[in-house]
């Protein structure tokens, strides 16, 4: 037989975090402990077609542990990767963790690779020819014009549990299992998406609205403020230092402070507001009483620089004094102070014992009744050994300055929102985000962070899900752009699979992970633009494929919800005839037009019984004749497959399908492939345009 193998790796002192960094990993070969007699399964993508959701995959194998190589204790894995290296010394040279004793295997990233181009494994009547033997016919292994093999990672995941017992009461064994990154995604919380972006901008530390819990207010019942740092990146947000509630002077009364009296920042969550006080009087959150819970410091190893910043609401303008956003104080009374003049424009004032204040000043008065974005940074002057100080509203440079000494490293020692450091000039309004940057930040990230006044509304669900991955510490890689365009997303309490849900179903499409475990959102277009990775003859399919008729996917009355906007409800124009078959779903998308558009394509689309096929089933080494697998064995989720030589009585709808699953099952007796599929459209649909198609034609209208 001739065809794609398979091999197992795994990478030592990683963890799946590393893999969706896109680091750059060292992968060790375990595929000879892999005993193919027990099978080798794994499956990655939606388990029930479109009406079902995306659900971890799962890897599961039998380890041969004759030697006590996956037992934890004495050498365990070390010597797993001894044996794999060649030797001792190269396996603590590629991975000198594993010298300091055993490594617990869970966690530790796993992969599953198809090895493309043609290869031999000498015996017809067996996948692999024993299954301590993975790498049988060497003299075939490789590639005609590169002298090594084409491989593909077709699953990745992290060990999640191994038990090691007796097979049959006498062979040792280990039964590992391991799940894919989209159980990551589902464990990973965030914050609300405009405080999750400061985290992403690898911020020192973090007072904000909700924490990873939930939604909840950044003053508690407890009277104290939630703060995050960002410890060990971004995914893994830290609590740090509260603020408690203080009062400055004599408040009017106790109602002064109300901790959710205004909508945050694109209109999700509560922010506390300060709804009056004076010069001296009034309320302010201050980490003076927990003084033991020291705060992340922008001191001394810090770069040479520092950026703070906050999203605020000024209830009311021309108050005739002062108003304070934050004070950050360090060692040797160096202080940074962000808030209002008397005359309402934003300003930064700069303090050290020495040289007292320095302060510059935006020359417009800060809008009341919306939320503003003001950041400040602080940044060494190489040349003149003087801080230079910028200050930005709403991303934009409005005023600049300097200040005669270097205090660009700010130690944050104390910090004070609402109120400046002799607890005076209290705020009026609400403040939330506050953050610290141990660097200067670029012009691109202050416009990024400023964006989420209004909850980057417009963004479209591409440029959503890579805001979603670089929030969470991950790199952006190239993304399409989603066709449609979305409305603040209130992720506070969420994970990161659920917030992609969202996203997906703006964008009336899939959002998957692919044989390298990264993340993808699929524009619909793909649909109908995408060529088929390989088309499989029918009679290479499964004997028991069958077709179902039915109503399961039929809509005849559509309902579109968006947040605090009317309901879009589309009727098909024989809908009582028809009968009722309502879907209503929330779809976050930010025009009225976008919304009767998703409502009129499921009735286009679903009014009538559709038929369609759930699984259908490829042994690849029975039909390694009559079929590509090359493309058979490296095709995931999001795939469109072409099937050919359907009987005359077959559905022609079925000829071209999307793989929204794949499950795989290897033993000694073959490798079957069973893919969940729905039906396509077609290719290079003919879709109606205003500029070029006629009344009465034959262009379709779709979403």
């Amino acid at each position: 037989m001739t065809g794609p193998g398979l091999r197992v790796l795994m990478a030592p002192t990683a963890t799946l975090y590393d893999v969706l960094a896109e680091t750059e990993l060292e992968w060790v070969d375990v595929s000879a402990w892999v005993r193919l007699d027990d099978s080798l399964a794994f499956r990655r993508g939606r388990t029930g077609g479109a009406s079902g959701s995306l659900t971890a995959g799962v890897l599961s194998f039998t380890a041969d542990n004759r030697a006590g190589d996956w037992t934890r204790g004495g050498d365990g894995f070390r010597q797993i990767v001894i044996d794999a290296v060649g030797d001792e010394a190269a396996a603590d040279a590629l991975f000198p963790l594993l010298s300091d004793g055993d490594p617990p295997l869970i966690g530790v990233p796993v992969r599953v690779v198809a090895v493309l181009t043609a290869r031999s494994y000498g015996h017809t009547g067996a996948l692999y020819p024993r299954y301590s033997d993975w790498s049988a016919d060497e003299a075939a292994y490789s590639d005609a014009a590169t002298g090594y093999p084409s491989e593909t990672p077709i699953w990745t995941g992290a060990v999640s549990s191994v038990a090691t017992e007796w097979a049959n009461g006498m062979r040792p064994v280990a039964k590992v299992q391991a799940t894919d990154s989209v159980a990551w995604l589902q464990r990973t919380g965030l914050l609300g998406l405009p405080a999750q972006e400061c985290l992403g901008a690898d911020c020192r530390w973090l007072y904000t609205l909700a924490g990873p819990g939930g939604d909840v207010p950044m003053l508690p019942s407890a009277q104290e403020a939630t703060g995050w740092a960002d410890e060990g990146g971004s995914s893994d947000p830290q609590p740090m230092a509260p603020v408690g509630l203080r009062s400055c002077g004599i408040p009017v009364d106790d109602n002064l402070f109300s901790p959710a009296a205004i909508t945050g920042p694109g209109g999700l969550g509560d922010a506390p507001v300060w709804s009056g006080g004076g010069t001296v009087d009034g309320w302010c959150l201050d980490t003076t009483p927990h003084q033991a819970l020291s705060l992340p410091s922008l001191g001394p190893a810090a770069a040479a620089g520092t950026t703070l910043h906050a999203m605020v609401y000024p209830a009311e303008t021309g108050l005739g004094r002062a108003r304070t956003v934050v004070v950050v104080e360090g060692l040797e009374l160096h202080r940074a102070t962000i808030g209002l003049d008397s005359a309402g424009k934003p300003r930064l004032i700069v303090h050290d014992r020495m040289y007292g204040d320095t302060t510059i000043t935006a020359p417009d008065v800060l809008t009341s009744g919306v939320w503003h974005h003001v950041a400040v940074t602080l940044e060494e002057n190489l040349t003149t050994y003087e801080t230079d100080l910028a200050l930005w509203v709403d991303g934009y440079q409005v005023a600049t300055g300097s200040h005669p000494t270097s205090i660009y490293a700010l130690g944050a020692r104390r910090v004070i929102i609402g109120a400046d450091a002799n607890l005076r000039n209290t705020w009026d309004g609400a403040i939330c985000n506050v953050a610290a940057h141990a660097e200067v930040l670029s012009p691109t990230l202050i416009v990024r962070l400023a964006a989420g006044r209004d909850g980057f509304t417009g963004d479209d669900t591409g440029r959503r899900t890579a805001r979603l991955l670089w929030a969470i510490g991950l790199p952006q890689a190239e993304r399409a752009t989603g066709l449609s365009t979305m409305l603040p997303q209130d992720t506070a309490g969420q994970s990161v699979a659920a917030a992609f849900d969202v996203c997906a179903a703006a964008e009336q499409s899939m959002w998957l992970v692919d044989g390298a475990g990264l993340p993808h959102l699929l524009p619909r277009s793909w649909l109908w633009e995408a060529n088929p990775a390989t088309t499989i003859p029918a009679t290479s399919l499964d004997a028991g494929l069958a077709w179902d008729l039915d109503s399961e996917r039929r809509v005849t009355v559509a309902t579109v919800t968006r947040p605090d906007r009317p309901d879009v409800v589309i009727r098909a124009s024989a809908w009582r005839t028809l009968g009722v078959y309502d879907r209503t779903e929330a779809v976050l998308v930010d025009s009225g037009p976008q919304a009767e558009a998703i409502a009129q394509s499921w009735i286009t689309g679903h009014a009538l019984p559709q038929q369609r096929s759930t699984e259908v089933a490829v042994d690849l080494v029975a039909c390694e004749k009559t079929v590509d697998l090359d493309a058979l064995a490296t095709l995931g989720p999001g795939s469109i497959v072409a099937v050919s030589g359907l009987p005359a009585e077959s559905p022609a709808g079925l000829t071209r399908v999307v793989v929204e699953g794949i499950a795989d099952q290897v033993s000694t007796s073959g490798w079957l492939r069973t893919m969940t599929v729905t039906p396509a459209p077609p290719q290079n649909l003919a879709t109606f345009r205003l500029d070029t198609s006629t009344l009465d034609g034959s262009d379709l209208i779709a979403l």
